[in-house]
């Protein structure tokens, strides 16, 4: 289950499950929704709450390598033969940098 969410969808959820839960009024939620799809829709909703952050410093955790770290590193060149076995097998055709090569 993801937990990195960007703050639309916390604030979506959190209204939803107030008026389900605190108001009984499924059809509000579902109207509720329907309006925050509408205006992400037609670019009226603010940039800054689509934005996913992670603060892995606060939850007790060292920042790792994540998936997107690696992607970025392995677009740039600079990471090792060991993080990144697509860019470095030969025997798979469809592996990235292959088609760069047989062009």
């Amino acid at each position: 289950m993801r937990r990195d969410n960007c703050l639309l969808v916390r604030n979506v959820v959190s209204a939803c499950l107030e008026h389900i839960l605190i108001k009984r009024d499924v059809e509000g939620a579902v109207t509720y929704v329907k309006g925050v799809i509408s205006e992400l829709l037609q670019n009226r909703i603010d940039l800054s709450l689509l934005v996913i952050s992670k603060v892995r410093r606060a939850l007790g955790r060292p920042p790792g390598r994540d998936v997107v770290v690696v992607a970025a590193a392995a677009t740039r060149g600079t990471v090792s033969r060991c993080c990144s076995p697509l860019t470095q097998r030969k025997d798979r055709p469809h592996a990235l940098g292959a088609h760069a090569s047989s062009r």
